[in-house]
């Protein structure tokens, strides 16, 4: 993974890497920094930072409590069947599913 500004050299030698671009504001003014990857990027691997701001993380933690607590409250067979489905639908999705 390399980061750093656009430029000529690194398109020209980082063609067949994956590229993501982030805009952002300086004090001189919007910059657009650039990741290149020579791997597919998959499934986040620190979930704590789900969410794009402080409200949006904290209504998803509420989220996961509230699903949380409904689940156990479901008897066994049906926290079972609820899990398979979860699994299924889960690995259908990364199969198919750009998530970068």
């Amino acid at each position: 993974m390399i980061s750093g500004y656009r430029c000529e050299k690194y398109d020209n030698a980082l063609a067949n890497w994956k590229r993501v671009d982030f805009g952002y504001a300086t004090r001189m003014g919007k910059r657009t920094e650039s990741l290149w990857l020579n791997f597919e990027p998959s499934l986040r691997h620190d979930l704590r930072f789900v969410g794009w701001d402080f409200r949006g993380r904290q209504s998803f933690k509420r989220k996961k409590e509230r699903w949380r607590n409904k689940f156990l409250s479901l008897p066994m067979d049906q926290r079972q069947a609820i899990v398979e489905d979860l699994n299924d639908a889960f690995s259908s999705c990364v199969e198919n599913e750009n998530t970068f």
